[in-house]
């Protein structure tokens, strides 16, 4: 909450500002449906204004060169993820993208799915000042085999 309400002084109005927020709301999309390590890191830096903030539910991230870094390296993590997107709806203050993310793991034989949304909000020079992601981490933990197996476990004991 601390870091929306401080985007509030520094972010602009998409009202009389829609135009200046398109761009930066395709490269947007075009990064993360492509979801590749060189694309990011091409792109990152004409995305996220230097004081940015990122919440994506696993991790906060202050700082543009914080939040490359913190994505670059889920493509260690990670052999594959793509973003399919759902949405696009513009509010007074904010972007908001909704997606279906889809993880492919090291490990795993089969993707991981999750629905979620973004929250996007721009400063004067139409880069991201604040980025809030909404979605149910425990959906990906419950399609995981044996997390999914102990949480059965837990439901059938009840």
């Amino acid at each position: 909450m601390k870091a929306l309400k401080e985007s509030e002084v520094n972010s602009i109005s998409l009202v009389d500002n829609k135009e200046e927020v398109r761009d930066t709301v395709n490269l947007f999309l075009k990064v993360f449906r492509d979801y590749s390590k060189p694309l990011f890191e091409s792109e990152i830096d004409n995305l996220y204004a230097k004081e940015a903030f990122l919440n994506d539910r696993i991790q906060s991230v202050k700082g543009s060169s914080n939040i490359k870094r913190y994505f670059l390296n889920t493509f260690i993590k990670l052999k594959k993820a793509k973003f399919n997107i759902l949405d696009v709806v513009y509010g007074e203050r904010d972007a908001y993208i909704r997606w279906e993310m889809v993880l492919y793991t090291k490990g795993g034989t089969k993707p991981l799915k999750n629905l979620g949304m973004s929250q996007l909000r721009f400063n004067s020079e139409g880069k991201i000042l604040y980025h809030q992601d909404y979605w149910d981490y425990s959906e990906i933990l419950q399609q995981m085999p044996l997390i999914k197996h102990v949480i059965n476990t837990m439901k059938d004991n009840t």
